[in-house]
């Protein structure tokens, strides 16, 4: 399993990008594996597993919770090729974790102004680049 983490602070967009991947990638009946399910409190934060490009792409957006990361690398590493997740930078056991898979680790980028539509910009460039992640 490869892992492609979207790294960044708390509040910062990267349970917002990783909707936008999941929203991008706008799997059918067919391609869902595991449906989504709503994690803790947060009603945008998921988990799921979709096929995408013929690979089991596994979703985990609660990056603020160390611990339940750190159950999710171990939960998917057989279920799928890829693992898609949000780290926030506080953390350490997930970055020292990371390293026993294959794995990417993308900075979240922080909008330059404080308008939805800078957010967006900065929200979609790390989607395409995620999404690359999972094409090559």
């Amino acid at each position: 399993m490869k892992i492609v983490m979207l790294s960044g602070e708390r509040s910062c967009g990267k349970t917002s990008t990783l909707n936008m991947v999941y929203n991008s990638i706008n799997p059918t009946e067919g391609d869902i594996i595991e449906p989504r399910k709503q994690l803790g409190g947060n009603p945008h934060d998921f988990e799921c597993i979709v096929c995408f490009n013929e690979r089991k792409v596994a979703f985990f957006t609660m990056g603020d919770y160390s611990c339940y990361l750190l159950e999710a690398f171990e939960k998917y590493n057989t279920k799928c090729d890829y693992l898609i997740c949000a780290c926030n930078t506080r953390f350490v056991k997930p970055y020292e974790r990371i390293n026993n898979f294959e794995h990417v680790i993308i900075d979240k980028r922080i909008a330059i102004g404080r308008t939805q539509e800078d957010c967006n910009i900065a929200n979609n460039l790390d989607k395409e680049e995620i999404i690359t992640e999972i094409l090559l």
